[in-house]
């Protein structure tokens, strides 16, 4: 995928996994597609590691993985908030 892919994925996973996980995250459309990227990038990783296949498009496999991997993201950063 091309770089204006990666942000366009990262931007709906990003906002997909907030909605998932609302918390009290202040970042803004920047923090939400790294999320998302960061998001796709972990999933795709645990994906390959379980055999379910990486992120590499716009369908629902892969969409699934990265959000998961998204929302893993924001229970870290969660975790880190906390403890702050």
């Amino acid at each position: 995928m091309g770089i204006l892919a990666w942000i366009v994925l990262g931007l709906l996973v990003g906002i997909l996994a907030r909605f998932i996980m609302p918390g009290s995250q202040g970042m803004g459309i920047i923090g939400t597609i790294i999320i998302g990227i960061v998001g796709a990038v972990v999933g795709g990783f645990i994906g390959i590691q379980m055999g379910w296949g990486d992120v590499h498009g716009f369908d629902v496999r892969s969409l699934g993985l990265a959000v998961a991997g998204g929302i893993l993201v924001l229970f870290i950063i969660g975790l880190f908030q906390k403890g702050s």
